[in-house]
């Protein structure tokens, strides 16, 4: 369902996210883990959306509907300085 997503836009249950940069894998590489969307201003924000939250893809629109919003990430500082967001453990 979100194999080929890449450029749509992110909308969560509030509002847009972002834009869709990569598509995560899983370790085996056979099965999509989930997307990466870049957003917030100047796209300085990096979120990681597990695939079981992204509820609807639609190519007519170029939009992924996504069960997650801001609050429901969290920061996670990386050893390059850089602060990535990830979807909290439900």
């Amino acid at each position: 369902m979100v194999e080929d997503t890449l450029g749509f836009q992110a909308v969560g249950r509030h509002g847009e996210l972002g834009l869709v940069v990569d598509v995560m894998r899983s370790e085996s590489g056979k099965d999509v883990a989930g997307i990466v969307v870049r957003g917030g201003v100047s796209s300085s924000l990096t979120y990681f959306v597990p695939a079981s939250h992204v509820r609807l893809v639609s190519a007519e629109t170029t939009r992924v509907f996504v069960d997650l919003d801001l609050t429901d990430f969290v920061p996670v500082l990386k050893g390059d300085g850089r602060i990535e967001l990830h979807a909290r453990a439900t």
